[in-house]
């Protein structure tokens, strides 16, 4: 299997699982209501549905920067897009621009090469294999920082401190101990 395929198979499981170090988003997300996506357990804490919409564009942004076609950082409202309506359709929505997301990016980034994967991310300081490596990385930590269902988030610290133990441990893009029992 090409580098480019690992990756992209890395970046379809974190949505459809299986992932080395939990559920993925997809299992996550199952049973989570409108009511709850939208729910705000703890003030000033960003909700399910606008943590779906946030990870979703982060995807569509790295497949716009793998195209070339963007390198800018995005404006607020475009980072954290505001939740539109909060009926059960348009939450059903939501999740489906996130599967659609990853998928997309992953059929992408199957189709690279190695030298594309070590080319640099135009106007950029890290390459193209960085680049979706972290979209990976990415949604463990926003997993990390709220877990569904528990309402327990942990500080930034924590998050820092665990993700520093995963790499320590190689835990990282499916490489750790765990990941020939739970990825293959």
């Amino acid at each position: 299997m090409s580098r480019a395929s690992r990756l992209a198979k890395h970046i379809e499981r974190t949505v459809t699982g299986p992932m080395w170090h939990g559920p993925a988003l997809a299992e996550v997300l199952q049973g989570v209501t409108h009511d709850a996506a939208v729910a705000r357990p703890i003030p000033g804490s960003h909700t399910i549905w606008e943590i779906v919409l946030h990870v979703a564009v982060w995807a569509e942004i790295a497949r716009a920067r793998l195209k070339g076609e963007r390198t800018g950082d995005p404006a607020p409202a475009e980072d954290w897009p505001p939740v539109p309506a909060t009926g059960p359709d348009e939450w059903r929505l939501a999740v489906e621009r996130l599967g659609s997301s990853y998928r997309t990016l992953a059929a992408d980034t199957r189709e690279l090469t190695d030298a594309a994967l070590e080319a640099t991310v135009r106007d950029l300081e890290y390459s193209v294999s960085v680049l979706l490596r972290g979209v990976v990385e990415r949604q463990h930590l926003e997993r990390r920082r709220r877990r569904v269902g528990e309402h327990r988030v942990e500080t930034g610290e924590q998050v820092l401190a665990s993700v520093r133990a995963d790499y320590a441990y190689g835990n990282v893009g499916g490489q750790g101990p765990d990941n020939a029992r739970r990825c293959t």
